[in-house]
């Protein structure tokens, strides 16, 4: 039984996704029934960067959609703000909120090092709860400083950290900035490279990149203890793939064996952000 390490629900009736403005190929209501589509499939939400009401709005919707919601929450949290800690009790009244998001992507690299991050880091790590990575990949130098200096954090670098699936050429500085990060208080996700090919880039619907590289060289860095799969959808559609067919994209390129395919479709995700699947489900 597979586990979708990242996934998205969103209802902009309900909620505002101010980002979605820019993104007109993405739908603006995604629903359980929408994401399950190709097959039923055990997930892990991920907040979509959603501002209403500092993202804990987003959690309590999705944590109220009964038995088609997530097997986990990742919420949003603004780690580095002083009232983190309120934050937090609000989200742990929450049935499955087992991680924390807030995006890095773009933000400048004086917030990733700041002392009020490092705090808000010590306070997830205290909670026992996950610290989802979701930047760009030059951002991923000043990631391994903040993750070296946390030992007691458990990270996962979303998406092997957005990497430049379109230009091979910058390949070797990536996988040097993902090798720095991986420790052992880190897992990676294989997941949402095809969101990077760019819209509109994607002819016939075939992927027109080779991710199989790039995957291998995440596999080869976190091992198969410390990488999960994850569909990214529905940001990650449209480029030529089906969910499923990422899962089995993914599979392919690494050529794992069913003993470790179970741990990165399965066991990982399940451990990280305690995932409980029936054997019936």
């Amino acid at each position: 039984m597979t586990i979708d390490a990242h996934a998205h629900v969103w209802n902009t009736a309900q909620l505002s996704y101010p980002w979605l403005d820019d993104a007109p190929e993405l739908p603006r209501v995604f629903l359980p029934q929408d994401l399950q589509r190709d097959g039923s499939i055990p997930y892990v939400f991920v907040e979509a960067d959603c501002r209403s009401d500092p993202g804990r709005g987003e959690a309590r919707w999705v944590a109220g959609l009964g038995v088609d919601g997530p097997a986990s929450i990742v919420a949003f949290a603004q780690i580095e703000s002083a009232h983190l800690e309120s934050d937090l009790d609000e989200l742990a009244d929450l049935p499955g909120v087992t991680g924390i998001r807030r995006l890095w992507q773009d933000q400048p690299e004086d917030l990733l090092r700041s002392p009020e991050t490092a705090r808000g880091l010590r306070v997830l790590g205290e909670r026992d709860l996950t610290f989802d990575v979701c930047v760009r990949w030059e951002q991923l130098a000043a990631v391994a400083e903040v993750i070296g200096a946390h030992p007691e954090v458990r990270f996962v670098i979303d998406h092997v950290g957005k990497p430049p699936v379109t230009r091979p050429e910058l390949f070797g500085p990536w996988r040097e900035h993902l090798a720095a990060c991986a420790r052992e208080n880190v897992s990676v996700k294989l997941s949402g490279l095809p969101a990077e090919f760019g819209v509109g880039g994607v002819p016939d619907g075939q992927p027109p990149v080779d991710v199989a590289p790039w995957l291998r060289a995440a596999f080869e860095l976190f091992g198969a203890d410390r990488a999960m799969v994850g569909s990214d959808w529905p940001v990650s559609a449209g480029a030529g793939f089906s969910r499923p067919g990422w899962f089995d994209a993914v599979r392919n390129a690494l050529g794992l064996d069913e003993e470790e395919w179970y741990r990165v479709s399965h066991a990982n995700a399940a451990r990280t952000y305690r995932v409980e699947v029936s054997s019936e489900a």
